[in-house]
This record gives structure tokens, C-alpha cells and sequence, in this order.
């Protein structure tokens, strides 16, 4: 296992296969016999109800209107199949589909979201080549008329399968094998695609060096399949962050590493909270905020969770006779997002929390969480770009890491003990006296959660999964589990924000913000600029100003703290912090007027 070039390289193949392709060939087939596109046609003008309809010749369903008029929606599909997963929580939707080429394709999308209004399917649908004129709403509607067959997806259930054999079913039903299909042809298998791994790793996984929450969310996210071989307990982390620093990118980015892998809620029953659980099993639980006005509730939700069983509500939810039974216990990872830590919100709300809670639901509450912008100009334009390689990427790197863990599986079970002997050791030796004040217990199990992540994202950085190295992984788990160990007073944010201003300016007003007179006038020759300076005053544009401070406070609340501040000059509007520029700059735009004399920036401070 120390060795990198022992692990082979996963076979490409893709998700999208069409009718006839080669199975494991990675795509579409060379060619389709027109027959057979003609027949996809006829059933699919068979299958439509009104309004909608199928132009033969130019290939598209229309959707006939009020007044008789036919707008285009896509090109031919159909629906055959709704596909219920084993917990019942979840269904996807199987479907063919004519491509520009005159292929027909075969593809499974989420059918949970279809009355949203961005669902995912439809954006799946697109990106897989189909031709779409009609927008999301009216191409879910056609989606949501057709009346398919409903089956169950699989007979595996989420997690590994409970007999031992090599089996590990993933949340949307698919099963993960390492390489020889089940002799069942009702088992939907997952196909690897080396392509779309490495682009998650190149888009997604890149941005986390430098960045050691990700890295440690990261490794964390991908742990669920570890806790029933390796003998770990299951550890909940609460990004307890203020809003507008990422912490909700954050989240969706870890959620993305599972499929299906919604953010729930923490508004639930226990009943609710099961079905959450079980269809988590083996892999990932993202709770979105925790709620502040129903902290009791919330804490007694983390015991059921991170305890591992259903203290009997619902168990026949694993006997049915459409999955195969269950053990009734669960181990998985969990992420929760929260404003401030949990201990801070019980107080708040008068609840006494028990020492087993902090054990349970690890707080982390950097006052940064994407430090390393990693070659974007702001946090900013790094959240923005993650938010689309997100979307795009979803779902393939824990599938990828369980598949790589199957291949090699003779190794790595016969090596875990020792692997994780000697991860411990070096995850304690590198913590060094952080956690010297806390209860050895406690202490003990904080370093054995964090042994399992620290030990998930070693293996997936050996089987190609992470692109960092082993030895990055592991310094970015000692580094937030010293944070969480020992924490440090959070700086204000308001502070923290003015600091990131000072230091923009001090590095970018010369060459980004055209110099003006007292009067007004522009001294030079007129440029595009992020803003204006004067011997008095910087004019900020907006999204300058927004560039500038970072993800952190909300910009509304930071103008007020420069304005108590004395550091802002408002407008003769006294509502609003803005005004605008004189009539000498061209478009009169509104800007922020930020006093330079305040900031204690002098013009000997400001360089290139």
C-alpha cells in the first residue's frame, strides 16, 4: 500500500451508454441501425399524452398551447422506468433518448427534484446531448407526464452487503463491484469513468490544497466506507461558520462527493431521521443549519445518529421484500453547518448539554475557511467556480474510492490494522499537547475519529482518488483537529473584513482605482477602473468592494460597522450607504466613499 504505482488505474467507462454499445466500452456505440431509431419514435408518439406531440420530421415533441400554437420542448424521449430505491426515500427516473447524431441513449436522473425550479435531471439530461429549446420547468413538466413502470432499483441496500460478499451498494441504487457483473441481471452496476474523476480532481479536489478544512472535509466525506472494517465510530462534524464565508459551498461540495447525497434537514422526526440513516449507511449525511430555536430536539436527533441504531422506531423499513434485511445499526460520516458552535446556541436557548454531544458533533470554527484562493482573484470567483465544477462533477469520487478499495481489497484489509496503528500514532505525535486540558475519553475518541478520516484520505490518495499527497492529508487533519482541540477566540468579523480592505488597497489602489481630484476631475487620461482615489477618499464600486473584503460579513452589515466607524461618507440620500459619482465621470455611478484618512493608508503605503 505505500507504494502508488501497486495500485492500478481504474478502467474508463461512462455513465451515458447507449443501445448496442460495447458494456464497458466507455460511451456510445459506433452506430445504431435506423430501424431502431425509427421504432424508439414510434413509441415514443405512443407514449405521449396531450398537450404534447411528436413531429416526426424535424424530430422534436411540441407542446400545443391554449391557442393551438406548437412550441418546441426537446428532442424525443421517453421515460420507461421510476426506479425506487430500497429506503424509500429516494427515486430516480430511467429514460431513452434520441441524440443530435440519431442515436438513441440510455440515461437515469433524479427524479426528487423535477417540481423544483433548477432540477437536476434536467440539467443532467442536457449535458448528456440531448437537444432541449424549452426551458427546466416545461421540459420537467413533459418528464413528470409520462406514466412509467415502477420497480425497485436493486436488492443491495446503501452500504456494504450484509453477508461480506464484495458488494457495496451507493445511495440511487447502483451497485459497486470490483470488477466480475453479479450474476443477477436486475443489478444495476456502477460503471467507473476515469474522465469525470479526473475532472473532479482537476476542478473540484484542486482547490482544497491550501485549504485545509476542505482537505479535512474532503477526507472526512469520503470515510463512511472505512468505519465498518476498521473498527472506527461514526463522527459528525458542525461547520460552525458565519454566513457569506463559504461554509454552504463547503457543504454542497462534500455532499457532492456521494450520489443521491441530498442536504436534509434537521426539522425531522425520528422516524425521518431513520430513513436518513439507512439510506446514509457507509457513506455521507449532510444536515443543513442547525436549528437555533429547536436546540433540544437537535441534540437529541445527534445521539440518535451518531448512536448507530433505530431504538425500534420503523424496523420494518429493512424487512421488506423489496431489499434484502439489514443489520440494525448504521455508521456513516455526518456534516452539519451551523452559525455559531452548539455549545454557544445551547446557551442561548437555556438547554444543558451532556459531554457526550461534543464527542458526537466535533465544532469547527475557523475564522477563515477558504484560505488559499488557489490562483482565483478573490474567494469570491474561487466559491462561484467551485458552485459550477460542483454541479458538473457530482457524485463519481466515493463510488471511484469504494471501487479502488474492491480492486485492491486483499491489501488493504490485510494491512488496515496495521495502517491505522500507524496513522494513530502519527495523528498523535503532530497534535502534540493539543487537547491537554480535556477529558482523556473525550480526547481518545476526537483522535480515534480523526484517525479514520486521516486514514480514508491516505488510501484515497493512493488509489487515485485525492490528487494531494499523503503527507498533506495528514497535516491538514492535525491542523483542525489542534483548532477544535484547543480553540482560539474567533476576531471580529467586522475587524477581520476592514483588514482585508486595508491590505487590497494597500496592494491595488495605485493600479486599480484612476486617480481624481478634489473636485472631482480625473487627473490623466480617463481608464476603466474597480473604483476612484482621491487625496481624501477611495470610491469603491460594489463588486470592488465586495472583491475586496472577502467572503465574511454581510456587506450591508459591514458598511453600517464603517459608517459607526466614521469611515464612511454617505450621500445626500442619509438611506442609503452609496452615492454617486460627480458628472465629470462618465455614467454617474454609484459607489462606496470610504475616507482614507481612517484607514491610515498614505499614499508612501500603496504599491503595485
Amino acid at each position: 500500500m505505500n507504494d502508488p504505482e501497486a495500485l492500478e488505474q481504474a478502467p474508463e467507462r461512462s455513465p451515458i451508454q447507449a443501445e448496442g454499445a460495447v458494456p464497458g466500452s466507455g460511451g456510445l456505440a459506433e452506430g445504431e441501425p435506423e430501424p431502431a431509431s425509427e421504432r424508439f419514435l414510434e413509441e415514443v408518439e405512443a407514449r405521449l399524452v396531450a398537450p404534447y406531440l411528436l413531429e416526426r420530421g424535424r424530430r422534436l415533441i411540441c407542446r400545443e398551447t391554449s391557442t393551438g400554437q406548437l412550441r418546441d420542448v426537446c428532442a424525443p424521449v421517453l421515460v420507461t422506468d421510476l426506479l425506487l430505491s430500497p429506503a424509500g426515500t429516494r427515486s430516480s427516473l430511467r429514460l431513452r433518448f434520441l441524440t443530435l447524431e440519431g442515436r438513441v441513449a440510455a440515461l437515469e436522473i433524479p427524479n426528487d427534484d423535477l417540481a423544483g425550479a433548477s432540477p437536476k435531471g434536467v440539467e443532467m439530461l442536457r449535458r448528456a446531448g440531448l437537444h432541449m429549446p424549452a426551458n427546466a420547468r416545461d421540459m420537467a413538466a413533459l418528464l413528470r407526464s409520462f406514466r412509467p413502470q415502477r420497480q425497485a432499483e436493486t436488492g443491495v441496500a446503501p452500504g456494504w452487503h450484509p453477508s461480506g460478499a464484495l458488494l457495496f451498494g451507493l445511495r440511487d441504487g447502483r451497485v459497486v463491484v470490483p470488477d466480475a457483473p453479479l450474476e443477477s441481471q436486475h443489478q444495476r452496476l456502477f460503471q467507473p469513468d476515469a474522465k469525470r474523476l479526473e475532472q473532479w480532481k482537476r476542478e473540484v479536489a484542486a482547490h482544497a490544497t491550501g485549504n485545509p478544512y476542505a482537505l479535512f472535509g474532503l477526507a472526512h466525506a469520503l470515510s463512511g466506507p472505512l468505519l465498518t472494517h476498521s473498527g472506527g465510530r461514526s463522527l459528525g462534524i458542525n461547520l460552525a461558520v458565519p454566513t457569506s464565508r463559504g461554509k454552504t459551498t463547503l457543504a454542497a461540495m462534500l455532499a457532492a462527493v456521494w450520489p443521491g447525497c441530498p442536504v436534509e434537514s434537521w426539522d425531522n422526526s425520528a422516524a425521518g431521521f431513520e430513513d436518513f440513516c439507512v439510506a446514509a449507511d457507509g457513506t455521507l449525511l449532510v444536515l443543513d443549519e442547525f436549528p437555533q430555536e429547536k436546540v433540544r430536539e437537535a441534540v437529541q436527533s445527534i445521539y440518535r445518529i451518531m448512536n448507530g441504531r433505530a431504538r425500534g422506531v420503523r424496523r420494518g423499513l429493512r424487512g421488506t421484500s423489496a431489499v434484502e434485511t439489514r443489520p440494525g445499526d448504521w455508521a456513516m460520516a455526518v456534516v452539519s453547518t451551523s452559525e455559531a458552535p452548539i455549545p454557544t446556541l445551547a446557551r442561548g436557548s437555556g438547554v444543558t448539554l451532556r459531554g457526550g454531544v461534543g464527542v458526537r458533533m466535533l465544532d469547527l470554527s475557523p475564522d477563515v475557511l477558504w484560505e488559499d484562493h488557489t490562483g482565483f482573484a478573490s474567494a469570491f470567483d474561487l466559491l462561484k467556480a467551485l458552485e459550477v465544477a460542483v454541479a458538473e462533477t457530482e457524485g463519481i469520487a466515493g463510488p471511484m474510492f469504494v471501487h479502488g478499495l474492491l480492486r485492491h481489497w486483499g491489501k488493504v484489509v490485510g494491512r488496515l490494522p496495521q495502517l491505522r496503528e500507524a496513522t494513530r500514532n502519527d495523528l498523535r505525535r503532530q497534535l502534540g499537547t493539543a487537547g491537554a486540558g480535556k477529558d482523556e475519553g473525550v480526547f481518545m475518541r476526537i483522535l480515534d475519529a480523526g484517525t479514520t478520516i486521516a486514514l480514508a484520505g491516505q488510501l484515497a490518495s493512493r488509489l487515485n482518488v485525492l490528487p494531494q499527497t499523503t503527507q498533506q492529508i495528514r497535516s491538514a487533519v492535525a491542523l483542525v483537529l489542534r483548532a477544535a482541540l484547543d480553540p482560539q477566540p474567533l476576531p471580529d468579523a467586522h475587524a477581520a473584513a476592514l483588514e482585508r480592505l486595508r491590505a487590497w488597497l494597500g496592494r491595488y489602489a495605485t493600479s486599480r482605482l484612476a486617480e481624481i481630484d478634489e473636485a472631482g476631475r480625473p487627473v490623466g487620461r480617463p481608464r476603466a477602473a474597480a473604483g476612484w482615489r482621491s487625496d481624501s477618499c477611495y470610491f469603491l464600486l460594489p463588486d470592488t468592494l465586495r472583491l475586496a473584503i472577502g467572503p465574511g460579513p454581510a456587506l450591508t452589515k459591514f458598511l453600517q460597522y464603517l459608517d459607526d466607524l466614521g469611515l464612511l461618507r454617505r450621500g445626500r440620500d442619509r438611506n442609503s450607504f452609496q452615492r454617486r459619482m460627480g458628472a465629470r465621470i462618465h455614467g454617474r455611478p454609484y459607489v462606496y466613499c470610504i475616507l482614507r484618512e481612517g484607514l491610515d493608508l498614505g499614499p508612501e503605503d500603496m504599491g503595485d
